[in-house]
């Protein structure tokens, strides 16, 4: 699905990133950023709402990058947010960010 067809759904896509994991690796990651919120997983849909905020969230496997031997999983993960308030934006993406974050430094 691209971004096209969630607008065409009544969406806007306020964010989006390419993450290195597969889709069931991010639900599995999922319940730590959003526990003890309302979710919702229909398909490649998951709605999370909160108390000031609905964060709609799109998955979108992608091939996986692959250098050499190794093959990377990568999934493209899109947001679009009601309320659009910028702090509540904000927020909700610091918190994801800190939840998703693995390895590196």
């Amino acid at each position: 699905m691209t971004d096209n067809d969630h607008q065409s759904k009544g969406f806007s896509i306020f964010h989006t990133k390419e993450m290195g994991l597969d889709p069931e690796l991010f639900l599995s990651t999922l319940p730590r950023l959003v526990s003890p919120s309302i979710t919702t997983i229909n398909g490649d849909q998951i709605t999370i709402k909160e108390s000031e905020l609905t964060t709609h969230v799109f998955l979108r496997p992608l091939s996986p990058r692959v250098l050499g031997h190794l093959s990377i999983p990568r999934t493209e993960v899109s947001f679009s947010f009601s309320p659009e308030d910028p702090d509540l934006i904000a927020d909700f993406i610091h918190r994801f960010d800190f939840h998703f974050r693995r390895g590196g430094g």
